[in-house]
């Protein structure tokens, strides 16, 4: 990483945001932007490609982080699979674009399809995409709003 002489993985990257409680995307920065549009404008030739180790996602990060908010369009690849770990304090929601996946959620299964939306609070997830082709879904991360109903 210093100057230049390796890459960090992503779970190199998670690890460090967990440890100074951070989102993952803030280290993520969009360079590209002119002044004008800094605050206001992702172009899509600007925005930053992630891609978590070994998942078969890979996810674009469709806006800078605003207030503890992260924004992807996230593509699973055909026979991909992940576990995430349960993200205390956070909750992370989607909605199917094209395509569809299996979900579990604290253990729980679900099929989502296109047009179909899931959500987590704070527990442990897992996907799974068995089909042969991709799922397209917008994914957003955001803290845990301190209402109980939400």
């Amino acid at each position: 990483m210093e100057r230049d002489r390796s890459q960090p993985s992503y779970s190199d990257l998670a690890a460090f945001a967990r440890a100074f409680e951070i989102p993952i995307s803030e280290l993520f920065r969009h360079s590209t932007q002119t002044d004008a549009e800094e605050h206001d404008v992702l172009r899509r030739e600007q925005r930053r490609e992630i891609t978590p180790d070994s998942t078969g996602a890979l996810d674009d990060l469709l806006v800078p982080v605003m207030g503890g908010i992260e924004f992807y369009r996230s593509h699973l690849l055909a026979h991909s699979a992940s576990e995430l770990p349960a993200r205390s304090g956070r909750l992370e929601m989607g909605t199917v674009l094209e395509g569809a996946f299996e979900i579990w959620i604290g253990g729980r299964h679900h099929v989502v399809e296109a047009g179909d939306s899931f959500w987590c609070r704070g527990e442990t997830l897992s996907w799974l995409n068995p089909h042969d082709t991709p799922c397209v879904m917008i994914w957003v991360v955001a803290p845990l709003p301190h209402d109980s109903d939400a």
